[in-house]
């Protein structure tokens, strides 16, 4: 619990963190007009013990929901940043901005599967950064543990060593339920678990919260800082992963999950 917490100046929680991760449209029962509640409880928390907080949330909004996550602190909320490619049954997509100006400088956030594209870096690449978000609810096939946690600590250490700032990788932890869309149908929730494997990286070195569910701090330096090397992707993708995965059921899938979910508003979410 954050009250528990002792001498720290930034919380740092997952995607989605105030309804908690659930990958189809039930999770619309939470969604909050403009993110209302989640500010409001951000900036009261944050001004109770003087920190900068970051929170997850279901955004009402425009008349469409969106994947959000913002920063307050003690003088409220200091900006909103929206998941670019979220879950297409339930989310709005679209290309949104990746940085919220800070005090302590630009913050960059990419929200879980963002984090995997070439998008957020070219959004990001030319930007003097103080640190990066990564909140995540990435459920592990159980079976193949070892071999994502590998991808989190590249991922985490590619954007480390290109920009020299503090990178936080902050993962759900707890069940999943049932995923909608074809990849949904491709997955066994009895088999997959958000797992948390949470990691920071800081000063030239990652931090592994492996087993550890909360309270996970390390020191760091914030301050704007210029990306100092590239990082190679596979395409669009950090890591290579399967041609036929990425070129044929992630497309497929977005592509009928997007009119999944303009139907269904226009018959729910609309009432």
């Amino acid at each position: 619990q954050i009250k528990n917490i002792d001498e720290t100046d930034f919380v740092i929680l997952t995607e989605l963190s105030t309804s908690s991760y659930i990958p189809n449209q039930k999770i619309w029962q939470y969604a909050e007009s403009n993110g209302e509640l989640t500010k409001e409880w951000a900036t009261e928390i944050a001004r109770k013990y003087n920190i900068y907080i970051g929170a997850g949330f279901v955004e009402k909004a425009e008349n469409d929901i969106y994947n959000s996550y913002l920063i307050a602190n003690s003088d409220g909320i200091l900006g909103t940043v929206r998941k670019s490619e979220p879950e297409s049954n339930i989310f709005k997509r679209g290309k949104f901005g990746h940085i919220i100006e800070t005090p302590l400088g630009k913050i960059a956030i990419s929200i879980c599967f963002d984090s995997h594209k070439k998008a957020f870096y070219d959004s990001i690449k030319s930007e003097d950064i103080s640190m990066i978000l990564m909140p995540h609810a990435w459920a592990t096939d159980k079976d193949r543990e070892k071999e994502d946690k590998q991808k989190i600590i590249t991922l985490v250490s590619s954007y480390g060593n290109a920009f020299n700032c503090p990178v936080v990788f902050a993962n759900a932890v707890g069940e999943v339920e049932q995923m909608a869309g074809i990849t949904g149908k491709l997955m066994n929730p009895q088999k997959y678990k958000l797992n948390g494997n949470s990691i920071i990286y800081s000063d030239g070195k990652v931090t592994n919260f492996a087993g550890k569910s909360e309270s996970l701090s390390v020191e760091c330096e914030v301050k704007p800082r210029k990306r100092t090397q590239d990082i190679t992707f596979y395409g669009d993708w950090i890591d290579e992963g399967s041609a036929l995965f990425r070129n044929v059921v992630i497309p497929l899938d977005v592509k009928k999950g997007v009119k999944m979910y303009n139907k269904s508003k226009e018959s729910d979410f609309e009432r």
